[in-house]
């Protein structure tokens, strides 16, 4: 069990680098988590298959996911996996209301489900964390959209995530 932690990070990373057996990982991980039963073993493989899917332009398995998800018990989810919950149903365009409330997420998701990605991608940079920086400045809209749109692509060259680096420009 305790190799499922560090098996999903490896087939995060690899999905963000465009490696081909990074999903693979990823479902690997889920199917030897699911028998546990635990959250922990759960729900970051399935979040990780969303931000894969999504990558990919797969709104269909990203949405299966998000629904696999939105049935668990979101009582005993932890405020950082609720969020990254909630800021890709939005970013999948999932039907009905958001599963949890804003209130009660970290201040990054927060800022960005009402609608500030600027001081979402802040809080991000604050973090060390470039590439959630990155997928908020594209969420950002208006007459802002276009130079946040290119500040993403540069974050996302210059940490080889060139999956996300390709969905950016072609935004």
């Amino acid at each position: 069990m305790m190799h499922l932690p560090a098996l999903t990070v490896l087939g995060r990373v690899r999905v963000r680098l465009g490696q081909p057996d990074g999903t693979t990982l990823l479902v690997r991980a889920l199917q030897e988590g699911l028998p546990t039963g635990e959250l922990q073993r759960i729900v970051p493989p399935r979040l990780a298959l969303v931000e894969a899917a999504w990558l990919a332009e797969d709104l269909k398995a990203s949405h299966e996911q998000l629904a696999a998800l939105a049935a668990m018990d979101l009582g005993n989810m932890r405020p950082w996996d609720l969020g990254e919950l909630a800021a890709w149903w939005r970013r999948c365009g999932m039907t009905g209301p958001l599963p949890v409330p804003i209130a009660r997420l970290p201040r990054p998701r927060a800022a960005e489900l009402r609608g500030d990605p600027l001081t979402a991608a802040t809080e991000w940079d604050r973090l060390g964390l470039p590439f959630e920086s990155a997928l908020a400045l594209m969420q950002v809209e208006g007459a802002d959209a276009g130079a946040a749109l290119a500040r993403a692509a540069t974050i996302f060259e210059t940490i080889e995530a060139r999956p996300a680096a390709a969905l950016v420009r072609k935004l």
